[in-house]
């Protein structure tokens, strides 16, 4: 618990979690992102379609970008209220996450084509912030942020939770 108290109220970093779900053999992905720091949390889910069916590392890759997507706007939501975060940490709990972004793994054309958008994304954002995106590791079952991520991604599916 003082773990996840200190990850809430960190006034310089903000730790966004990540996270999708999809229908398997449809072409529906939730995509969700937790945003937690300066003592506020904000839950951003999207429901997208997807040529790519059953591809979990395409559709955590898209949940990555949608984190990094929506993240000028929930900076801008924490600078309403005088919080200037300095870094942001995207977590996914895809253990490969990092090897497949820093160092562009991926066989496929669209894979490789979305972890380069990724890294623009990155690059962009890092002009303001210093911006990773790292693994989420042992945190993953004890994490309520995480939790709420994943839990976001299922039900803008329509998926239980």
């Amino acid at each position: 618990m003082e773990q996840l108290n200190q990850i809430l109220y960190n006034r310089k970093i903000v730790n966004a979690y990540c996270d999708s779900s999809n229908c398997l053999g449809q072409s529906i992905i939730g995509l969700s992102a937790c945003y937690v720091g300066c003592g506020m949390t904000f839950v951003e889910s999207k429901k997208i379609y997807t040529q790519y069916i059953n591809k979990s590392l395409y559709a955590e890759l898209l949940a990555v970008k949608f984190t990094l997507e929506t993240l000028p706007m929930i900076i801008e939501e924490y600078k309403r209220y005088s919080h200037n975060p300095m870094k942001v940490n995207v977590f996914s709990d895809v253990h490969v996450i990092e090897n497949f972004i820093y160092k562009g793994a991926g066989k496929k054309a669209y894979m490789r084509e979305l972890v380069v958008e990724i890294f623009d994304l990155i690059e962009t954002l890092s002009s303001e912030l210093s911006v990773c995106v790292r693994y989420l590791g042992k945190q993953k079952k004890y994490n309520i942020y995480h939790n709420a991520c994943h839990n976001g991604a299922r039900m803008v599916i329509g998926k239980k939770i």
